[in-house]
């Protein structure tokens, strides 16, 4: 039915942002990249789809990205463990291909101009569908069981302990923080966000995108709204406007700071605020403080020991060996236990998360997979891509396709920053590059010869 229009499934796709609770637990930003990739190769081959490769800055950066996962991979074989090999892990390195071929596709489509309107479009109707179908899974596991949000349920703490802390103790909703990105991107790319506080209308949506975000109980999904918000807010009224915001920000958490010591928040909300100054509960605080220590614990000993990271300047690729599967098996059984493990300098659980790549970092997680030499070039182009996204921004100011490339712009504008010091993970930022490139590349083809008037 799509046609030649089927690149449109890939917002939709990752808008929607579920887990499927299928056979090998695919999200649908996965699907939506088979289905497109396949359609597709069928489009090439009925000649409906010319394929004319490009060369630009964008492909080099994807070759050396591309270059530094072979040479991982040549060094560390994996296989799929069904002739008894030594080495297993190969998923990753084929999610990896398929994004590849996915950015091959979207930078060689040209579109109609006014097509690229459904990207917003069609990720709002997705993010709805998305946060309906996850808050109904999340009150009705039974329901939810088919896309992973039954799953969340389970992060809800049990009275026992809350009453062994002697406060609520604070859960996480995770689909709520992707609501809650999508909402600022959304309000950004139409609005300035500080003319969207006095709008009747707009301002709303500026209050549930930070509602959503502090619910949520991540603090990774605050800075993402502040990111967002503060790029949406220098595009639209420059220096003066950051300047305006930063104040305004500062006021308003001491208005809920104020709130808060006299009528103190949801668990939730003061965990997601406890990185800033205020008077949330020292529970929350500390909490917060014992995550993130937690993690720093496991970066030292990652980056400072030869334990786990065997080559640090070219990585040890995506795979493990055998030995280091059983050992995650063996942790497995002991992931919920707070003793220590049997190197005896972390827990079970830094452990278990150690051997599975899940460092909560974007830097030393790239360092494991391609080591320094390929983390260098990996933020080399995130860079590089956050400028195209920033030219494409500023080639479209003051007419119908802003909104569209604020849209797709922003965050890869601020992703670089939010990789290396907020969090992240080499595979979600591989995936997450190649489709911001193959989107910039998309709207550089359609919009190269379309008239841009001005309003």
């Amino acid at each position: 039915m799509l046609g030649s229009k089927i690149w449109m499934i890939i917002p939709f796709g990752a808008a929607l942002n579920l887990t499927l609770m299928i056979p090998g637990q695919p999200t649908t930003i996965l699907v939506s990249q088979v289905l497109f990739c396949g359609f597709c190769t069928l489009l090439v081959l009925l000649k409906r789809l010319p394929i004319r490769l490009k060369i630009t800055e964008l492909e080099i950066w994807v070759l050396l990205i591309l270059l530094c996962v072979g040479q991982a991979y040549l060094r560390n074989p994996v296989g799929l463990n069904i002739f008894g090999g030594e080495s297993i892990g190969a998923r990753p390195y084929f999610i990896c291909f398929g994004t590849l071929i996915t950015f091959l596709f979207l930078s060689n489509f040209k579109v109609k101009a006014v097509e690229l309107k459904f990207i917003i479009i069609l990720s709002l109707i997705a993010g709805s569908l998305s946060l309906i179908l996850s808050f109904t899974g999340y009150l009705i596991p039974e329901f939810g069981v088919w896309f992973g949000a039954a799953s969340l349920a389970a992060l809800n703490v049990g009275i026992e302990q809350n009453a062994q802390y002697g406060v609520e103790r604070a859960t996480r909703i995770g689909f709520f923080g992707h609501t809650s990105k999508l909402l600022a991107l959304s309000v950004s790319s139409f609005k300035s966000p500080i003319m969207a506080c006095f709008h009747p209308l707009w301002a709303p949506l500026v209050c549930a995108s930070f509602a959503f975000a502090a619910f949520s109980g991540y603090r990774n999904e605050i800075a993402a709204v502040g990111f967002t918000y503060l790029v949406g807010i220098a595009y639209r009224g420059g220096i003066r406007s950051l300047i305006i915001a930063n104040s305004a920000l500062i006021v308003a958490l001491i208005v809920i700071a104020f709130v808060n010591a006299i009528y103190p928040l949801p668990a939730n909300i003061q965990r997601s605020l406890s990185f800033v100054p205020g008077t949330w509960d020292e529970v929350h605080v500390k909490e917060a403080q014992d995550s993130t220590a937690w993690r720093v614990d496991m970066w030292k000993d990652a980056i400072l020991t030869e334990y786990w990271i065997k080559n640090k300047l070219l990585g040890d690729g995506l795979g493990i060996t055998q030995q280091e599967y059983d050992y995650i098996q063996n942790l497995k059984f002991n992931r919920s236990g707070l003793g220590r493990s049997q190197t005896g300098k972390l827990t079970v659980q830094q452990e278990y998360m150690m051997a599975t790549n899940s460092y909560h970092s974007g830097p030393v997680s790239t360092i494991r997979t391609i080591g320094y030499l390929g983390l260098l070039i990996l933020l080399a182009a995130q860079i590089r891509l956050a400028v195209h996204a920033h030219r494409l921004i500023k080639k479209t100011r003051n007419t119908e396709w802003f909104p569209t490339t604020l849209f797709v712009g922003i965050p890869l504008i601020w992703s670089p920053i939010f990789f290396v010091f907020i969090y992240g993970e080499f595979g979600t930022a591989i995936s997450f590059f190649l489709l911001g490139a193959g989107m910039i590349r998309l709207l550089q083809n359609s919009l190269e010869s379309a008239t841009i008037p001005t309003k």
